[in-house]
């Protein structure tokens, strides 16, 4: 219903408003620099909607004509690579050289290398905290000569899920797409997929004998965290990232998180969600009982 869409939205802007309020005069005086992206879904009936400030993403995972799998955006990234956003950024802080390279590494001769931030920093056109680009109360020079350059207020869409066709959605920090698409994500996903329902399928045929129920005890017991799907994505990404560096795997997961790290791997966090969710969500908006899960992993 139109009033759903309303409300939801309105909420969602406000949340993420009053939480950014909340950063700031936590962190804002004693940590002006410190900030986080953050991105939000909500299923209600059929729709779902996303709300966002920065760059992580989300995608519906997607089964199409002739069973191919595609990774559907339902966000955009708010970050100095959009042109969008760049524009709301100078128009914002009215300041013409808003998004530009960081003048110690102009001056270390690592122009060809740098990459334009907002006001020659920050990566992300929205975000939580980092009140130095937003308030004066918690900016310094150069950057309190033209506020804000940054928001918290979110980015809300909406969009309507096919269930014949939408099977997932991920959601996962930056880390994940500076080294996959879309496409790519979503084709690993239904893999794991495709390869957990192939083995669940199996273990539900009744074996034979004594010997053949303690096997099948051994398979319930030995299937965990590791045979999960967003385990199995966040494993990939870091076989993929250590192919790029000529690094063993073993080598790269080592490394501590940030530091040194960052350089090859950035942070991953994924949360992956089966949407047989939406089915349940759709009988409790009509007074019935459903249930589901989620499946989360950080690295």
């Amino acid at each position: 219903r139109k009033e759903w869409t309303a409300e939801n939205k309105k909420a969602m802007k406000e949340t993420f408003q009053a939480v950014d309020r909340r950063f700031l005069e936590g962190q804002g005086t004693s940590n002006p620099t410190c900030g986080s992206c953050a991105l939000l879904c909500l299923l209600e009936g059929g729709s779902l909607y996303s709300a966002i400030v920065g760059d992580s993403r989300a995608i519906l995972v997607r089964r199409g004509e002739k069973g191919v799998v595609t990774g559907i955006p339902l966000t955009i990234d708010q970050n100095t690579s959009h042109d969008g956003e760049c524009a709301k950024v100078v128009a914002r802080s009215g300041d013409p050289e808003a998004i530009r390279y960081n003048e110690s590494e102009v001056m270390r001769g690592m122009r060809r290398e740098a990459i334009k931030r907002v006001g020659g920093t920050l990566m992300v056109t929205r975000a939580l905290g980092d009140g130095y680009l937003k308030d004066k109360a918690y900016s310094m020079w150069p950057f309190n000569r033209s506020l804000p350059y940054i928001t918290g207020k979110p980015k809300v869409s909406r969009v309507e899920i096919d269930i014949a066709k939408d099977a997932f959605v991920v959601v996962a920090s930056d880390g994940i797409w500076e080294h996959m698409t879309n496409d790519q994500v979503a084709v690993e996903v239904m893999r794991h997929a495709d390869c957990e329902a192939e083995k669940a399928s199996s273990a539900a045929v009744p074996a034979k004998g004594a010997k053949g129920d303690k096997a099948k005890g051994k398979e319930k017991e030995g299937k965990g965290t590791k045979d999960n799907i967003a385990t199995g994505l966040v494993d990939e990404v870091v076989r993929i990232a250590a192919r790029k560096q000529c690094m063993p795997v073993a080598e790269l997961r080592s490394m501590r998180p940030g530091g040194a790290r960052r350089g090859y791997l950035d942070d991953l966090t994924v949360v992956i969600v089966p949407l047989p969710l939406i089915a349940a969500s759709k009988k409790r908006a009509a007074g019935g009982a459903g249930g589901g899960g989620e499946e989360e992993r950080s690295v």
